[in-house]
């Protein structure tokens, strides 16, 4: 079968999701290794939607639009720079050990990121931020990767140093990251600790979650994907700095073989789903901004997906 053609085919958009995804680790100048956090409420994590586990991508079907994402990630080596340090065989070891266990494995050392991606157009913010700035889920709960924010499930407690120094040039508007030298805010990070009790278990329930999701679904999509991602043209499409989206038919398909779901869970997502695209299309539509036709026609492909999928799921 050819499956690199029907991902070509399906495919929506490479896209840099800032907030939600494993970050960059630069090589900068010497930075902090203790961070503080205070929230300012300002909304500026929200610049984007959020990166969901199967049991959220469900939870919020009908408030999500939600994608595939494939994202190549480059593991660190001993010896390169991190933030102005050198990364150290622990950071190496680390890191490696929680790729094995959220991540894929993948060509010329490689590792593949498998995720489930609420999306919208690239002119908006995330669906759920309400007009006063704040989380409309809030109350309700929001996903696991937000609870997390600024620090990153995907990176080893000892590097999350590392993210904040990368995060706090980027959040420097609402200088809510500082180095706890500075007096301001709660202290997050000491070193290689995470030093906030809360913010400790809510990166082991992420992690917990995601490695749930690996077992459950993830490792299945990766022998069907398998094939398509030895294309090198198609693996080349694959970026580091954000997402190749693809609609989430191979993941309903299977989804829809377990007994823990089966076909009328995934027929229910499905049209919850193409709901939420319809009234997307047509607020694009009373908008009239150029910008948006891109994403436009890439919805539109995900909504014909969709819709042939329901004469299979209702087999």
């Amino acid at each position: 079968m050819n499956h690199g053609g029907r991902l070509r085919a399906a495919a929506m958009r490479s896209v840099f999701i800032p907030m939600s995804n494993i970050i960059s680790l630069h090589a900068q100048t010497a930075t902090a290794s203790a961070y503080a956090f205070a929230c300012t409420a300002c909304g500026q994590c929200c610049n984007t939607p959020p990166l969901l586990t199967l049991d959220e991508a469900l939870r919020f079907e009908a408030q999500f639009i939600i994608t595939l994402g494939l994202r190549r990630v480059q593991p660190l080596r001993a010896g390169q720079p991190v933030e102005g340090v050198a990364a150290d065989v622990a950071d190496v070891a680390a890191q490696q050990a929680l790729f094995e266990q959220l991540l894929y494995p993948a060509a010329n050392g490689a590792a593949l990121q498998i995720a489930l991606l609420a999306t919208d157009y690239p002119t908006r913010t995330c669906p759920a931020l309400g007009g006063d700035g704040r989380c409309t889920l809030h109350t309700a709960g929001k996903p696991l990767a937000c609870d997390v924010v600024p620090l990153d499930a995907l990176q080893p407690d000892r590097l999350q140093h590392a993210v904040l120094a990368s995060r706090s040039a980027g959040f420097a508007r609402a200088a809510c990251i500082s180095p706890a030298a500075a007096g301001a805010g709660q202290l997050l990070i000491d070193g290689t600790q995470v030093t906030d009790v809360g913010y400790a278990h809510d990166l082991q329930r992420h992690r917990a979650a995601l490695a749930a999701d690996k077992t459950a679904w993830g490792n299945a999509l990766h022998r069907l994907l398998t094939d398509a991602l030895r294309d090198v043209a198609l693996w080349a499409r694959i970026p580091q700095a954000g997402f190749y989206q693809i609609p989430p038919v191979p993941l309903l398909a299977l989804l829809a073989a377990d007994p823990a779901y089966g076909p009328a869970r995934c027929a229910q997502f499905v049209r919850a789903q193409l709901a939420l695209i319809d009234a997307a299309l047509a607020a694009a539509l009373q908008r009239k901004q150029a910008a948006d036709k891109p994403f436009t026609q890439q919805l539109r492909g995900m909504a014909e997906a969709c819709r042939s999928l329901l004469p299979r799921l209702a087999a």
